[in-house]
């Protein structure tokens, strides 16, 4: 009977109105408002980590953006565009926000070789 059912479905015409449009749109706005790239994340994060290492807890957040990149942060850092630029580590403290509360990190930015190499990468073949 199912077999049925979904050739009844697949045989449906698909009705496409403006309520069904209206609600496309506001799922899709709704998905790509807390969609961050890494890239977009770790812009955000450069400027905080030129005076010396920082903790999520201690980075602003003063806005909705904010509270997603903070989220956002470690995952961003550990992406292999992120390796090259940031290391994370963790810290024993929590960070704490009117938004969520997460174990707290530490950036920093990742020291360059002579050459423009992560010093971590030095010397391993890269």
């Amino acid at each position: 009977m199912r077999d049925r059912e979904a050739e009844a479905l697949a045989q449906t015409p698909l009705v496409v109105d403006e309520a069904s449009r209206l609600n496309a749109l506001q799922r899709r706005a709704e998905a790509e408002a807390f969609a961050f790239s890494d890239q977009k994340v770790l812009q955000g994060l450069l400027p905080h980590l030129h005076g010396g290492p920082i903790t999520l807890a201690a980075l602003p957040v003063d806005t909705a953006e904010d509270a997603v990149r903070l989220l956002h942060a470690v995952g961003a850092a550990r992406s292999a565009e992120g390796r090259r630029l940031i290391q994370a580590r963790k810290t024993a403290g929590q960070v704490s926000t009117p938004y969520f509360q997460a174990d707290d990190y530490e950036l920093s930015v990742e020291p360059m070789d002579g050459m423009g190499v992560p010093s971590s990468s030095a010397g391993r073949g890269h």
